[in-house]
């Protein structure tokens, strides 16, 4: 194809990509790398390393080792050193940050769980299941049923279903919802759908109670998006912000929980040091 673009050019061999040219390619990125370590303030993320774990088990212990690993390459290789270690939340992770306490290496190297999932946690506790249920009983009966499917295919928005591992996808269910529920309705009018959805449809309360839920969502769908590349003082921030804001107020008690177990002291010690959350005092 290149060719007949361009017949006066003749592209790299297979073993030129795999060898020279990926090995120039390499050595601009190491470089690029030990550079930007090398600066006071560094602004880019970079990868670097991805680990197959094969047939080892993935337990604390594991994670423990490879992370031993990844800071004496960054010491070895690149002459820096790693002060803090930012990781999700579940249990094994929650174990090996207890483990890195005891390790000498380790024990000076700030480690905190991540803002955004614990945000995302809480996002899934502001949905309640005595509601959102039966929100996702009807989206997955138009989502999953061939005809009814192709109905609203015709009149509305496909229908999401919450997924865990998925940031806002309850805010996604319950706006599609939104959105489709008078074509839901129209649609159960003018054909004959099984008697359960049609019952749930039946049921004026259903749609206010989604529209509330709508706007406890939006207010932690805000925060989650926000908190996704936030500094420690933004993630504070926020926190802040979700536990002020009225139409959480069932949820303050989650809110607190949550928030205690994603900061450390320095998130508000960072907090207070930004310039942007500074008063001023007239």
């Amino acid at each position: 194809m290149i060719q007949a673009l361009r017949p006066g050019y003749s592209p790299p061999s297979r073993r030129n990509l795999a060898g020279p040219l990926l090995d120039i390619a390499h050595n601009e990125v190491e470089n690029n790398l030990k550079s930007q370590l090398n600066e006071v303030e560094g602004k880019q993320s970079f990868l670097l390393s991805t680990i197959d774990s094969g047939s080892d088990k993935k337990n604390a212990e594991y994670c423990l080792k490879s992370l031993k690993e990844a800071v004496d390459e960054v010491k070895e290789k690149y002459n820096s050193k790693v002060f803090a270690f930012c990781s999700d939340n579940e249990a094994k992770m929650k174990l090996l940050k207890e483990k890195m306490k005891e390790d000498d290496e380790l024990k000076t190297i700030i480690s905190y769980g991540c803002s955004a999932h614990y945000i995302n946690l809480l996002e899934q506790e502001v949905t309640p299941n005595s509601v959102l249920k039966y929100v996702i009983q009807i989206q997955k009966f138009f989502r999953n049923h061939h005809q009814p499917h192709g109905w609203l295919k015709e009149k509305g928005l496909m229908p999401q279903i919450p997924n865990d591992t998925r940031w806002n996808s309850q805010q996604a269910c319950i706006n599609t919802f939104i959105q489709n529920y008078h074509k839901y309705v129209e649609i159960a009018n003018e054909d004959k759908l099984e008697m359960s959805i049609t019952n749930i449809l039946s049921n004026p309360s259903l749609y206010r109670e989604a529209q509330h839920l709508q706007k406890q969502v939006d207010v932690v769908s805000k925060a989650l998006d926000k908190s996704d590349t936030a500094t420690l003082s933004i993630a504070v921030n926020e926190w802040l912000v979700l536990l002020e804001s009225e139409v959480l107020d069932p949820y303050k008690a989650n809110i607190r929980k949550r928030m205690e177990e994603a900061t450390e002291p320095f998130f508000f010690v960072a907090n207070m040091m930004d310039p942007q959350y500074l008063e001023v005092l007239l």
